[in-house]
């Protein structure tokens, strides 16, 4: 991890705060201004991490195990409940622009009103 660099969009020192509560078996919240969008790719990420450390899962599955939370889990049910449709409010630009573990599925997201 890289908690000190430069670079535009260091998401290092979000799973290392992540980790490190766990560790310590305290509380932590993660949210974005909506808390939908940005919070569900950050908590499904941290998810694919918990079942690839603590449950074993091997880490070829990590990928798809991801895609599957976010296209098919509850963080979009979430959304839906928060903007009336099943797909987070995220524009192509704004999907390019993000980290690339941070990205939800092709078909999962839609430029919505929130």
């Amino acid at each position: 991890m890289q908690v000190h660099s430069r670079k535009a969009k260091n998401t290092d020192i979000l799973s290392l705060s992540q980790e490190l509560c766990r560790q310590l078996n305290c509380g932590r919240i993660t949210s974005c201004k909506s808390a939908k969008d940005r919070t569900a790719m950050s908590i499904t990420l941290e998810q694919a991490h918990i079942l690839t450390r603590e449950m074993n899962m091997d880490n070829t599955c990590f990928q798809h195990a991801l895609d599957s939370m976010r296209s098919r889990g509850t963080r979009l049910r979430n959304a839906e409940k928060n903007v009336g449709s099943p797909l987070y409010a995220f524009n192509a630009l704004q999907v390019h622009t993000l980290p690339k573990h941070y990205r939800p599925p092709e078909g999962t997201f839609k430029k919505l009103q929130t």
